[in-house]
């Protein structure tokens, strides 16, 4: 899926109508305090996550015109072969249970500096800094385990819940069985991460940009 523009009125920091031509590059986003850089975040992460958790969009209308209903589409092509296409999230359309948008929702990873924070503050319980709940709960939440075909997050519930049950010996199997299953689908997508990490590495080093990737 290639997103080619989004546009936004009237949400959050958003006055008005915006549109973002992408141009079919990336895109980098700067500036101060207050400039809306947040909103943007929100915008594009609620979008996705609209046909799964249902968020209303009215709770995040500009409130300085509430009686100018707003709305955040996206204009992508599913595929290279297809026609563009828009979807949009308003009070009154949400058409974002399409399945291209799904399964784009899926591989999202939004990070804000809540969770920035969580990687460089130590935890008052522990010495060292935990990133498991933050891999799993935020930035893999919705990445699908390739052993089980689920996402990490129910992965961890199905674990979580088996082992307050190992009585038996089939729940015992059961469990262990449950346990391998995550531990190799989190492994393998951690290392599928790394990859990309560093081809992205090796490639902003050649055009000079000074880019640390991870080991």
């Amino acid at each position: 899926m290639r997103i080619l523009s989004v546009e936004i009125k009237n949400f959050k920091g958003f006055y008005g109508t915006y549109n973002i031509e992408l141009h079919q590059h990336n895109l980098l986003v700067y500036g101060d305090n207050g400039s809306g850089k947040t909103s943007l975040f929100m915008a594009l992460k609620l979008f996705l996550e609209a046909g799964v958790k249902g968020h209303a969009f009215e709770k995040h209308q500009n409130i300085f015109i509430p009686n100018d209903e707003g709305y955040v589409k996206w204009h992508i092509k599913p595929d290279p072969s297809s026609c563009p296409v828009i979807y949009e999230w308003s009070k009154k359309v949400n058409e974002t249970n399409a399945l291209s948008i799904m399964e784009a929702n899926k591989a999202k990873g939004f990070f804000d500096y809540k969770g920035l924070l969580e990687t460089y503050f130590l935890h008052r319980t522990s010495p060292t800094v935990n990133l498991f709940n933050l891999l799993v709960n935020t930035l893999l939440a919705n990445s699908i385990n390739d052993f089980t075909n689920r996402n990490f997050v129910d992965d961890w519930i199905a674990v979580r819940r088996a082992a307050s049950s190992r009585k038996t010996k089939a729940q015992i199997q059961a469990s262990d069985e449950l346990i391998k299953k995550f531990n190799d689908g989190f492994t393998n997508k951690l290392s599928t991460e790394a990859q990309i990490n560093r081809y992205f590495t090796a490639k902003g080093n050649h055009k000079g940009l000074p880019l640390h990737g991870i080991a």
